[in-house]
């Protein structure tokens, strides 16, 4: 019988897809290993914010105006409320280290400029996040709080549910949060070349606009003073990140 030819584009083939298969086997790997790391980070904080979640509660409560009561309007509602509060502190706490998890996870695909852009933006992202959560907790929640919950006070009396109150600052701590994220977005778009500081200077009045535009649009209450706060909060790091980028870039 004939011997079967040896054809070199076929075993180089061969070798190309074992070697992708390779690969893919490796990056699943590794996302799964990120992945683990994760949710372990995320349940360890969640047990350790569970624990002291009645004292996270209590510190939630202090932001109201003074006179207000709290009440449990069905069953099993603290313990819920509990709950939510928790994993939101533990997600909060565990920021920083997703972020690096997943910077450890797409490094080594990153050239040399990308990977210390990377680590500017490891550490940039988080203290911007935990800026926003005490910028809200300080500056924009009281006034906020006192606003609605003082709203044509003697009318009714201050009694409020604890699961529609905690919703409320719970969720304008994280909107606050994710927008203060702003500034890293611009940067990195200026790091790389997309856009540059003159372009960012050349539509300040835009900017204005759009930052009241998104203030409106991410501030769950209608109320002018909520969004007038967070939307200078948001122009101030605008022109901040302009700022630093022109720095940067000298």
């Amino acid at each position: 019988m004939p011997e079967p030819k040896f054809n070199r584009e076929d075993h180089l083939k061969a070798r190309e897809q074992g070697s992708l298969l390779s690969d893919i086997g490796e990056h699943l790997e590794e996302l799964r290993t990120v992945l683990f790391i994760s949710v372990l980070v995320i349940l360890i904080a969640f047990s350790v914010a569970f624990y002291f979640s009645e004292h996270l509660i209590n510190l939630l409560k202090t932001l109201a105006p003074v006179g207000s009561s709290f009440f449990q309007l069905k069953p099993g509602e603290l313990f819920l409320v509990s709950i939510k509060v928790s994993f939101f502190a533990a997600l909060y706490f565990a920021i920083p280290f997703l972020m690096h998890q997943v910077y450890l996870f797409v490094e080594p695909a990153l050239k040399k400029k990308e990977k210390s852009l990377s680590v500017l933006v490891v550490i940039m992202a988080p203290l911007l996040f935990w800026g926003g959560l005490t910028f809200a907790f300080f500056f924009l929640l009281p006034p906020l709080l006192d606003f609605l919950l003082n709203f044509r006070e003697g009318v009714v009396e201050k009694r409020y549910g604890l699961e529609s109150y905690i919703n409320l600052v719970l969720s304008i701590e994280t909107v606050t949060a994710i927008s203060f994220q702003l500034p890293v977005v611009i940067f990195v778009m200026g790091i790389l070349g997309l856009v540059k500081v003159k372009q960012l200077v050349s539509v300040w009045r835009y900017v204005i606009l759009f930052a009241f535009i998104l203030a409106a649009f991410l501030t769950p209450t209608p109320d002018p003073l909520t969004m007038s706060v967070l939307a200078c909060a948001l122009l101030v790091l605008y022109f901040s990140t302009i700022l630093v980028l022109k720095l940067f870039k000298k």
